[in-house]
């Protein structure tokens, strides 16, 4: 116990109830309090309100502006009995408020009191801090292990993908020569199912080359750095200058200066997927038009990818960007059910948000946000 008092015969008259039953340590006034405290820090602070130098709010303040020190129960001893001065000391943080002269009995049950308080309040921090450390240690084991788990998935869906495609193309392959040289022996039926087998195996191998670039875009390292969208953008609508073509399809870029944070290769590759799903998903007999734009707000920039498709219900909307889902998986809309898990995985690399806005019949809105960044 740090006693802290300037009259002499109050810390000896104090020192001597307490002394009995804890270590007390005297000073004169708070300056010296302090001191004393840095050096060993008390389990209790039993002050005088009025001295020299730094008063006992002084130094009531002074330790609970010190986080090592403001745990610290402090009791204040003054002489002055007024409902204000308790209110006073009570304010400024202190544990208790004795009135001098006060009773043998009651200073050693105030000061007890506080003392199992304080060590209780230390038990359970400790109890706490001790949980928390072995949360913490529980929490890095799994995420290591749950890391760990993915890595060797997407390994596995690589492998697996990559060596799949060398007996799909043989079957492509195999299926062709059936066709074009036994066909006539084959019968109708014979060539249709030959055909057949050669476009389940086209669909798989597309499948396959879906997965491997999906798998690329978990595993690749890649470095972020400001990316001028509007080359970009005319790249990606030269990829797809073939289906445009095919379908009589308008590609609308709203040319703005504008650069994001990003990767040049991981940013394509999500806008050829999100441009390529509004010439793919056209209302039947109009010809698909997909509008690109750019708006920003507080340094973030959205890209904009509009179309005049069929449109998606709201319930649709979170599964379209998982593997494999599709809207209508016997329908006539060719596809894997990847294009948009790829676009999500690659914004994601880039630390983004990819989203949507539509609704059945309307064309659909989908975005991708990422940092604006200074025009390279």
């Amino acid at each position: 116990i740090l006693l802290v008092d300037d009259n002499r015969d109050m810390r000896e008259y104090v020192s001597r109830i307490l002394g009995s039953l804890w270590t007390v340590e005297t000073v004169a006034n708070g300056k010296e309090a302090l001191a004393a405290v840095a050096a060993a820090p008390p389990d209790l602070v039993l002050s005088d309100v009025m001295m020299p130098e730094l008063d006992g709010f002084g130094l009531l303040r002074a330790l609970r502006a010190d986080p090592a020190t403001r745990t610290i129960p402090v009791i204040l001893l003054s002489a002055r009995a007024g409902e204000e001065s308790r209110v006073e000391g009570l304010e400024v943080g202190a544990d208790d408020y004795l009135i001098k002269p006060f009773s043998a009995r009651e200073l050693v049950a105030r000061v007890g009191s506080h003392l199992r308080l304080s060590l209780m309040r230390k038990r359970t921090e400790d109890e706490i801090r001790g949980l928390n450390a072995a949360l913490d240690r529980r929490v890095t084991e799994r995420t290591t292990r749950l890391s760990e788990a993915l890595k060797e998935l997407e390994t596995f869906s690589y492998t697996v993908a990559h060596d799949l495609r060398a007996p799909l193309r043989a079957m492509s392959q195999f299926s062709d020569i059936l066709i074009e040289e036994f066909g006539p022996n084959l019968g109708p039926k014979g060539s249709e199912y030959a055909g057949r087998i050669g476009q389940a195996a086209i669909r798989m191998d597309q499948l396959t080359r879906d997965l491997l670039e999906y798998s690329r875009l978990a595993r690749a390292d890649l470095a972020l750095g400001p990316t001028d969208l509007g080359p970009m953008i005319k790249d990606v609508f030269s990829s797809l200058e073939r289906e445009v073509k095919a379908q009589g399809a308008v590609l609308q870029w709203e040319a703005t200066a504008v650069s994001v944070v990003g990767n040049p290769f991981l940013l394509s590759r999500a806008l050829t997927n999100l441009v390529g799903n509004g010439l793919k998903f056209a209302r039947p007999g109009i010809p698909p038009e997909v509008r690109v734009r750019v708006t920003s707000e507080n340094n973030r920039v959205r890209l904009w990818v509009e179309d005049n498709g069929i449109g998606i219900d709201r319930a649709h909307h979170d599964k379209l960007f998982r593997v494999f889902e599709r809207l209508d998986p016997a329908g006539p809309i060719p596809g894997t059910g990847i294009g948009l898990a790829v676009a999500r995985k690659a914004v994601e690399r880039m630390n983004g948000l990819v989203g949507l806005e539509s609704e059945p019949g309307q064309g659909s809105r989908f975005w991708i946000e990422l940092p604006g960044a200074p025009a390279p």
